[in-house]
């Protein structure tokens, strides 16, 4: 159907083979939302939040608040997203969306409908259901949030213990002394905002683990100030011992490169 001539072939095709919108199906559209608005409050005064029942206890201190399950991408992509992005995000993204929505009538108003001959349109619905959906997911464990109870909580595997010398031990205290798996998990068990230690060994030379240590990155704090030098010896010689049998420790590439 052309757009110059859509007015035209619409009352014919009414007067052939349907109905005018207005006002013969308007009625039951009106209907219909009614009884989907009513579904909505009925579900939200069913399953929704309770609430605050009984009084406050303020020694409950260990607590891991969540939204409900349908903000839980919202959830999950602010705490993702760079601190810089939040405001786009939160401000600027849905008064853009709406826009986008209100004007797509006016400049996409011809063209195919059928899904069937839109791949494209369809694959990016599936996208955002997927994207949703994943970041759903991570919402309900929250990955990028420190398990605070780790550090006391998860004892230190005894393969990584059995057989090491007296510094490693040492080292091995102060992974759990220093809240290390709060954000790092070993053995299965711990944080998963920093990367696991189980084969940290594989990924980092000795020197990147005491500049790793020192300095810190990324979301990991520098230590430099909060370890002891003989400490700092004994933590990273610990964490060189953590890889699988079958896997070589890393090598620094420049020095094999000169050898």
């Amino acid at each position: 159907m052309r757009k110059e001539s859509y007015a035209t072939e619409y009352e014919e095709m009414i007067e052939k083979t349907g109905v005018p919108f207005v006002p013969n199906v308007i009625g039951k559209d009106l209907i219909f939302s009614g009884c989907l608005t009513a579904a909505i409050v009925i579900c939200a005064l069913v399953f929704g939040p309770a609430g605050p029942s009984g009084p406050p206890n303020p020694t409950l201190i260990h607590t891991a608040p969540k939204p409900d399950f349908y903000f839980l991408p919202i959830y999950a992509i602010l705490a993702l997203l760079p601190a810089y992005m939040e405001t786009f995000l939160l401000l600027v993204a849905p008064v853009l969306g709406i826009a986008i929505l209100v004007l797509l009538p006016f400049y996409s108003g011809t063209g195919e409908k059928s899904y069937r001959r839109r791949p494209v349109a369809v694959m990016v619905v599936l996208l955002a259901f997927l994207t949703a959906g994943l970041l759903a997911y991570l919402g309900t464990f929250a990955p990028w949030s420190p398990h605070m109870e780790a550090w006391s909580s998860a004892a230190t595997p005894m393969e990584y213990v059995r057989g090491r010398t007296a510094l490693e031990l040492q080292g091995a205290i102060l992974v759990q002394s220093k809240q290390c798996r709060n954000c790092h998990s070993l053995g299965g068990e711990g944080g998963m905002r920093g990367p696991a230690l189980d084969t940290v060994a594989t990924r980092l030379t000795q020197d990147q683990l005491i500049r790793q240590v020192i300095q810190g990155s990324g979301n990991m704090p520098a230590y430099g100030k909060n370890l002891r030098p003989a400490e700092v010896t004994a933590l990273v010689a610990f964490m060189q011992t953590l890889r699988p049998s079958y896997q070589p420790a890393a090598r620094d590439s420049t020095q094999s490169a000169s050898r």
